[in-house]
């Protein structure tokens, strides 16, 4: 069963508190844990605190229903009938503790949110709500407080000056003879000759040098014309045009601008663009000059493919299938994958690549 989740900004309390939205999970009382993992450091679970930490950790969820504590920052008096199983959520709260280290992490970052119910696990990646807003954005939406003023010191009388000592007697001007004087003359013609050479030395276009030469104006020949780049963003294009933007910044080896013409191309509605930027990811097909990444990456590229996958497109079934098929042993992942490769199979009879997936990750799953 593929489970939704999404993290939103929580409007009744503010920065800092968001929602996290379930969607898709059938049972609807138990007792409800999440695990919330990303997919990049060597420290990939959250922890309590808000810290970072590499053994798994589970966070519990309040048994009280959600909307009991929508909109206020103070818990409802509600409790569970004794005997009764608490009733699930269908959102989610959370505080600080768990918003602020997801807003300090890079877009690029993937999110994994594995629930449990009484046991049974339900993983999904974890969508983020941007701009989600941390703690931090509460205290820069207010004025800096005013710097106190300190009062001003008392000047220290200044100290009575040492008398100075008496001056040195300076020696006469010793007369210069007439022998220098009659140089310093016969110097003056030497003198006025070479400056009248370096200036005309100076005019002479042929024999100018650099430190002769005044900068010349650009003009219209030697101005290069640069060729047209990509749009950086598809504001007013269809998801064609767009998606066409993104496929020519690509060729142009221009991976980031690529990744993300690709996301607007998606969110207008482009599936296709959820598989270019699986591939740019996926270990099969990543290529230093069409990623942005430095390495490849397959649960990004999971997460790409998925998104394809849940707007119908088939190439992202069977690469989410292929992904978490061979790079996974999480029995969750497994079914999901299963899920994936069956289906598309049962779309595609006769496709012999995909009826080996398939068979290859029935093998690996029992």
């Amino acid at each position: 069963m593929a489970i939704k989740c999404e993290l939103v900004n929580d409007p009744g309390i503010g920065p800092g508190y968001g929602l996290i939205r379930i969607g898709g999970l059938e049972q609807t009382a138990g007792r409800l844990e999440f695990c919330l993992e990303r997919n990049q450091g060597s420290a990939p679970f959250l922890g309590p605190g808000g810290t970072w930490q590499a053994q798994e950790f589970w966070h519990g969820v309040d048994a009280r229903p959600a909307d009991a504590m929508a909109g206020s920052g103070e818990a409802a008096d509600i409790e569970t009938a004794p005997g009764q199983a608490p009733a699930i959520p269908h959102d989610i709260p959370v505080g600080p503790e768990i918003v602020d280290p997801i807003v300090s992490q890079a877009h690029s970052v993937v999110f994994r949110l594995t629930l449990t119910v009484d046991g049974a696990r339900y993983p999904c990646v974890l969508r983020i709500q941007r701009p989600l807003l941390g703690s931090g954005a509460y205290f820069e939406a207010k004025p800096a407080p005013a710097p106190r003023l300190e009062p001003e010191p008392v000047p220290e009388p200044a100290p009575i000056p040492a008398p100075e000592p008496p001056p040195e007697p300076v020696p006469a001007p010793v007369p210069r003879s007439s022998r220098r004087l009659w140089l310093g003359f016969a110097l003056l013609p030497v003198l006025a000759g070479a400056g009248a050479w370096a200036w005309w030395d100076c005019r002479i276009p042929a024999l100018a040098g650099p430190r002769c030469q005044a900068a010349e104006p650009r003009t219209q020949q030697n101005v290069e014309v640069q060729p047209i780049s990509p749009p950086q963003h598809c504001t007013g294009l269809s998801a064609g045009d767009c998606l066409a933007a993104a496929e020519k910044s690509l060729a142009a080896r221009q991976p980031d601008a690529a990744r993300q013409l690709f996301q607007e191309a998606a969110a207008l509605g482009a599936p296709k663009a959820y598989i270019q930027l699986g591939r740019m990811y996926d270990p099969d097909t990543w290529s230093a000059e069409t990623s942005p990444a430095a390495n490849a990456d397959w649960e990004t590229a999971a997460y790409w493919y998925d998104e394809a996958a849940r707007a119908g497109d088939k190439d992202g079934r069977l690469g989410a299938g292929r992904l978490y098929c061979r790079n996974t042993q999480d029995p969750a992942f497994l079914s999901h994958a299963l899920e994936l490769l069956r289906k598309s199979v049962a779309e595609a009879p006769g496709d012999a690549a995909a009826e080996a997936l398939l068979k290859e990750c029935e093998e690996k799953a029992k």
